[in-house]
């Protein structure tokens, strides 16, 4: 099992939560793509 990350923010659902999340899921994206020397 992974560890327990803490929530740092929290978004409303109808107004932020969608795009909010398409925007994180965008940047982990970008960040997944780089190589593993520049992550960190």
């Amino acid at each position: 099992m992974g560890k327990i990350l803490r929530l740092k923010k929290l978004y409303n659902a109808p107004f932020t939560l969608h795009s909010k999340m398409l925007e994180l899921i965008s940047r982990e994206a970008k960040l997944g793509k780089r190589p593993y020397r520049d992550q960190g």
